[in-house]
């Protein structure tokens, strides 16, 4: 699993931006069924999320389909927002693991 930043300011959110670049196939390459597929996966994540969630974390396999899909397209704005969000997708870490729980030998 993978935890990925969220930028929310505005005029380019993360979402905005995420939405824009899954539900858009290349121009020389449209999407196969399974293709589709995949990206709609990733299309319910964002439907689920909160409002001004601060993070979306995805299973290894959305979050590689994500990944395909930022790196390999063609940006026609260059500002450095846009690179932000690219660069959260591209420096994703697990989640941290939460904290175990703490067992005494004196119960009470």
């Amino acid at each position: 699993m993978k935890r990925i930043e969220l930028k929310l300011e505005k005029p380019i959110d993360s979402v905005t931006l995420f939405r824009e670049i899954i539900g858009r196939a290349a121009p020389d390459r449209p999407f196969s069924l399974d293709e589709m597929r995949k990206r709609v996966r990733i299309l319910n994540a964002f439907d689920r999320l909160i409002p001004d969630a601060p993070y979306l974390d995805l299973e290894d396999a959305d979050y590689d389909v994500l990944m395909s899909a930022v790196v390999t397209t063609p940006y026609n704005i260059a500002t450095a927002q846009v690179l932000a969000i690219v660069d959260a997708v591209i420096d994703a870490k697990a989640p941290p693991m939460p904290d175990p729980p703490v067992v005494t030998d004196n119960p009470a």
